[in-house]
């Protein structure tokens, strides 16, 4: 499985976003490998009815509905047909760890799957003992960290 997450690039954004899928898809059936695109909310919808390929958001926020002015929450991407989201992403981590647990849990409640990313082991820890599900060390994180997280489990 892979995850190909398109940020905001140009290139990775509305009909360039449906480009790349495109290019994707190709791929995915040419290997028999499962490739994910994970785009920006405002993109999964077109994302979503462009292709066969199970399409993830890149982020939401730990909010329900009400006055909270530019979060994502979890229903309105749902809606649109994502499958899964990233939380806790280098470029776009939460503040603390009670609101990645509360994001976690608006976005279970809905069945998105999630892959939760780490930086360190601590971390990790934290997360493992929240629940098993997918986790991702970040970047350069991974080569330092691979050996140890192997200890854990």
């Amino acid at each position: 499985m892979i995850f190909v997450n398109f940020k905001v690039y140009k290139e990775g954004t509305g009909s360039e976003a449906i480009k790349l899928i495109r290019v994707l898809e190709e791929v995915a059936v040419k290997t028999q490998i499962k490739i994910i695109p994970v785009v920006q909310a405002a993109d999964i919808k077109e994302a979503v009815e462009s292709t066969k390929l199970e399409v993830w958001t890149q982020h939401v926020d730990p909010v329900e509905f009400g006055a909270f002015t530019g979060n994502i929450i979890p229903e309105a991407v749902f809606e649109d047909g994502a499958i899964g989201t990233f939380l806790n992403h280098s470029e776009h981590k939460f503040d603390n760890f009670d609101e990645l647990e509360t994001a976690h849990k608006r976005a279970q409640e809905l069945d998105l799957k999630t892959l939760v990313f780490v930086a360190d082991l601590e971390e990790l820890r934290l997360i493992l003992k929240l629940f098993m599900g997918m986790t991702g060390f970040d970047g350069s994180h991974f080569y330092n960290l691979q050996a140890k997280f192997y200890q854990i489990l």
